[in-house]
């Protein structure tokens, strides 16, 4: 039998057909592939057919192709399911495998409020009003800047509980992905999450919309204060982005400028050289910093721009981060070059598919992907994206500054 990988899906972006990663492969860095010619036809196929022979009698009743050129058919079919194999895409497995994971049954979300500590904080961050319960030794005092005014408390977005209970066994689940520092299962009415390489956190639970979470930590921190709270932080960073993405907010690994009132966005891996590039607009005083590493996404109910940059806490390790709120720019997608640098346009696909690969916000499950495509393509669609092929030095900065006002003056003399 031949299995289709779990943690690939088969999508059209403006035309073109890739396979793209979830889960599981997203971990594993895995890539999208382009599929050409029947390759999309033959995907979707492979979920019926259980051998090469049933791929090539298939596509041979589509095709309408003769019985003279079956045997050409059939080595093109064998190398295109040598390739996806070689690639791990596609495994042969005996027809009794169950690949579904499922380990018992689900539990229901309605345990997770039996644990109760007294609240310490309410929050307002992107909009949302989050409340902090537990110690208040828990957490990280760079949550101070969002605190909210008194009396936002009573109805929060998102109730997070950080508890030295114990938690209950939970036996029912699928597991998501996993790699050394964190393990993702689905429990059906929850998500839970397990963090392998800590030392100081033991599990949390996430109700599927993210309106409530409870992590357990290790009872024994007295002498690890400051590495709970920073544990603590980044762990509420995942729980707050499953509850922004319920109110239609995406997290984009980006360092942001605000430049001529407006909220740029430039991505690219780590170590790729966001901060170097951002820090040249800084120091000619062209721009100022609004975060230096990632960038909450939301539509815009007014103003300028369709879309709008919300601050957040979290900020990598630049330390940069903001409470406001800006309008959307662009978005500047940085790849190194040895020599010169070079603005470039892309084609609508590859903005689509370029954009919601620096998305931050969980690709746990192919339907989590499929949202992530819906929302860069209509983002997309409406603000600029370049790709910047740049050196690390201050040229680029002022090659993007350049193709950046152009689009501007463009975009006011169409408005004038």
């Amino acid at each position: 039998m031949l299995l289709r990988s779990s943690c690939y899906t088969a999508v059209s972006l403006h035309g073109v057909d890739y396979l793209l990663p979830f889960g599981q492969a997203i971990v594993d860095q895995k890539r999208a592939f382009r599929l050409g010619g029947s390759g999309r036809a033959l995907w979707e196929r492979l979920a019926d057919a259980p051998s090469d022979k049933a791929l090539v009698d298939g596509l041979i009743r589509d095709k309408e192709i003769s019985d003279a050129d079956r045997q050409e058919v059939q080595k093109e079919i064998a190398e295109w399911v040598s390739g996806l194999v070689s690639r791990n895409l596609l495994r042969e497995v005996p027809d009794s495998v169950d690949s579904s994971g499922r380990v018992g049954p689900a539990e229901s979300v309605d345990d997770i409020d039996r644990f109760r500590e007294s609240p310490t904080a309410t929050l307002h961050i992107a909009g949302l009003t989050v409340s902090l319960e537990g110690s208040s030794d828990f957490f990280s005092v760079d949550f101070a800047p969002f605190a909210a005014a008194s009396g936002c408390a009573d109805r929060p977005d998102q109730r997070i509980t950080v508890t030295l209970a114990s938690p209950r066994p939970h036996p029912g689940a699928t597991v998501l992905l996993e790699d050394d520092d964190l393990c993702i299962l689905d429990e059906g009415a929850a998500w839970r999450i397990l963090y392998p390489s800590s030392c100081v956190l033991r599990m949390a639970r996430v109700s599927r919309d993210g309106t409530r979470a409870v992590l357990h930590i290790q009872p024994r921190i007295s002498d690890r204060k400051e590495q709970l709270q920073y544990e603590v932080f980044h762990a509420c960073r995942l729980f707050f982005l499953i509850r922004a993405r319920a109110a239609g907010c995406y997290a984009l690994h980006s360092a942001s400028i605000l430049y001529r009132g407006r909220a740029w966005l430039f991505s690219a891996p780590s170590g790729t050289g966001k901060s170097t590039h951002t820090a040249h607009w800084v120091k000619r005083g062209w721009a100022e910093m609004i975060n230096g590493d990632l960038n909450l996404i939301a539509p815009a109910k007014n103003g300028i721009s369709p879309y709008e940059v919300r601050g957040i806490p979290w900020c990598g390790t630049s330390g940069i981060a903001t409470a406001k709120t800006f309008p959307l720019g662009g978005i500047i997608l940085l790849r190194r070059s040895p020599d010169t640098d070079t603005v470039a346009g892309l084609s609508p696909d590859e903005k689509q598919l370029k954009t919601m690969q620096r998305l931050i916000t969980p690709s746990w499950t192919k339907e989590q992907l499929m949202d992530c495509l819906r929302f860069t393509g209509a983002l997309t669609a409406a603000v600029p994206v370049w790709q910047l092929s740049c050196t690390a030095g201050p040229s680029s900065a002022c090659v993007m500054k350049k193709a950046i006002d152009a689009f501007l003056d463009e975009q006011a003399g169409h408005l004038s």
